[in-house]
């Protein structure tokens, strides 16, 4: 640890203390730390307050508004005996700003502080947070740490970051119990004026709940975090955002929404954005959903639980639409929801507008409790891993374990599909099911699908429903009708959990890891997926969804490479009960 001191007087830097970068970013993730020097924005520990805090002391600044003796007056930073009235407006690089009490008022500051000398805006402590239901906005503003603070109650958002903005850490905070004002809100805004760039921002370990009415049917948004260039022009940029582990329940929108807006290309001014490592369940929308963006990778998160309330917003843990460039989903859970992952609306054939959905969980996906008129032979129906709605871009599922859903896989419209070394096993017990629906993919000849695994018990399911109603029962007519498929596996009239060493799901265990003697152990090959992503990033994610090293010439089918020493059972947060 470097421990860097000061004279407390305002010009100079507080104490502050940065830290070898202990985090572990989510597989496929850069360390955000990368692009902040040695001032890591996950592991830096804010500068300690006043020991002996009876008076004013130069750089440390005490806002408490709901205190009686609190005034601007002759106080320019406050103590606790006597505090200031509002936020400083005008402050030195290095300061510290401690927050207290209830701050009601919506503030909008610049904080142009530097890497040697970041800026502090905080609670005492994760057990000592003020309560703000009014907001923050952050303009102009550069290496500032937001954290422990509570923005609970109040209308609308409660951080925005805006301007030409750069290097911002909001840490440990909570945003809850929020109303929807009139129109879209989120719980973070990023969005860059015009003509302005905001980068290297750090959203982590932020507690968000109850932000709009998450039981309306309603198309009303109130997001987690939205990352945004609506409304703005190829002069204006949105780059390298990192949202890692921070937990969302019922919201009326998404955890998380990127979204560059409709105009021209605008996927390109917005990207490499890194979600990770985030829990997010019972929205009323998705957990993640991009719309226009660029190398967008959404890692190791954990979705459940969407309630998907109106027609126009059939729930599910993960989605897309329209243009992205380079969108990888990875190593994710998503489980007990309408949809896995749901493709909406169009999408280019632009040269490197690929999806690439690599190394999920996928379980216990159904179709609303309230949808009745399930029909097998409707592609659109509720109920699939995978619904690939719309599109005319490149999409490759590979290495995916689905289990336990109504459909497998359904892909609609044009657009490429690549369907390799995936599990798809133990269909939902309803009749007619599939392991996969291709439509117009098929019909155009622009489908590729090898080395997958197929396990069903229910011998009156259909295995596949193949260019436009051709209704396939068997691996055979797969084989003949398609000529794809040559090194897939299947079993039909056993029991597809045999192949996991404990997948148990009303009452937990979860356990995915394939058992000794399973076909699916090493019986794949290698997909290029995981080269295009080293070229990309230079990051290798040639892992299983535990982490582990895959076999390098043999790996197995499905989100867990086979071995004989199985890791320990994870912990995992109980699904919360919908409430009416």
């Amino acid at each position: 640890m470097l421990n860097f001191k000061k004279p407390a007087i305002a010009s100079i830097a507080l104490l502050w203390s940065a830290v070898t970068a202990a985090y572990e970013p989510p597989i496929g993730i850069p360390d955000p730390g990368n692009t902040w020097g040695n001032l890591h924005p996950i592991d830096t520990v804010a500068p300690a307050r006043p020991s002996n805090w009876t008076s004013e002391t130069s750089g440390y600044y005490y806002v408490d508004p709901s205190n009686n003796n609190a005034t601007d007056s002759d106080n320019t930073f406050g103590y606790p005996g006597k505090p200031r009235a509002t936020f400083p407006r005008d402050i030195n690089a290095g300061s510290y700003i401690e927050v207290n009490g209830t701050i009601q008022s919506n503030v909008s500051v610049t904080y142009s502080c530097t890497q040697a000398n970041p800026c502090w805006v905080k609670g005492r402590d994760s057990n000592t947070m003020p309560t703000v239901p009014g907001s923050i906005r952050l303009y102009d503003s550069s290496y500032v740490f937001i954290e422990n603070i509570n923005f609970d109650g109040g209308t609308g958002g409660a951080i925005s970051l805006v301007g030409d903005s750069h290097h911002i850490a909001i840490r440990d905070s909570r945003i809850t119990n929020r109303a929807q004002p009139n129109g879209a809100s989120s719980g973070i805004s990023i969005l860059p004026d015009t003509g302005d760039v905001i980068e290297n921002i750090v959203i982590y370990d932020n507690h968000f709940e109850r932000l709009g009415d998450w039981t309306v049917t309603e198309d009303i948004d109130f997001h987690g975090v939205t990352p945004s260039l609506w409304g703005r022009d190829s002069s204006t940029e949105l780059r390298n955002l990192w949202i890692l582990n921070n937990y969302c329940i019922y919201l009326s929108g998404d955890c998380v929404q990127v979204n560059a807006g409709n105009w021209p290309e605008s996927y390109k001014y917005l990207h490499h954005v890194y979600i990770g490592h985030n829990e997010s369940g019972q929205n009323r929308q998705t957990g993640f959903w991009i719309k226009q963006a660029s190398d967008v990778i959404i890692s190791q998160n954990k979705a459940y639980g969407s309630v998907g309330n109106g027609g126009a917003n059939a729930g599910g843990s993960a989605g897309f639409q329209y243009d992205k460039h380079n969108l990888w989903i990875i190593f994710n859970e998503f489980y007990d929801t309408i949809f896995g992952i749901r493709q909406s609306d169009t999408g280019t054939s632009v040269t490197g507008n690929d999806v690439y959905i690599i190394g999920n969980l996928m379980y216990n996906i159904h179709p609303a409790p309230q949808n009745t008129s399930y029909d097998p032979t409707n592609p659109w129906h509720e109920g699939a891993a995978i619904a690939l709605w719309h599109g005319a871009l490149d999409r490759f599922i590979v290495d995916n374990t689905i289990y336990q859903t109504y459909d497998g896989i359904n892909a609609i419209f044009n657009g490429g599909i690549t369907m390799h070394g995936n599990i798809i096993s133990q269909k939902d017990d309803h009749p007619r099911s599939h392991f996969f629906q291709f439509d117009h993919p098929a019909r155009n000849n622009n489908v590729t699908i090898n080395n997958n695994y197929f396990n069903d018990d229910n011998t009156e399911s259909y295995f596949a429903w193949w260019n436009n109603g051709s209704t396939l029962d068997s691996m055979s007519r797969v084989q003949t009708n398609s000529g794809q498929c040559d090194n897939c596996l299947v079993s039909i009239g056993s029991d597809g959990s045999d192949d996991f060493i404990n997948p148990t799901i009303n009452s937990q265990t979860r356990n995915f890891n394939l058992k000794p003697g399973s076909p699916a152990a090493n019986s794949s090959t290698k997909h290029s997926a995981y080269d295009t992503f080293e070229q990309l990033y230079g990051l290798n994610i040639y892992v299983d969804f535990n982490g582990n090293s895959r076999h390098p010439t043999k790996p197995s089918m499905g989100a867990f490479e086979f071995s004989t020493v199985v890791p320990p059972e994870k912990m995992t947060r109980p699904t919360i009960q919908v409430l009416n």
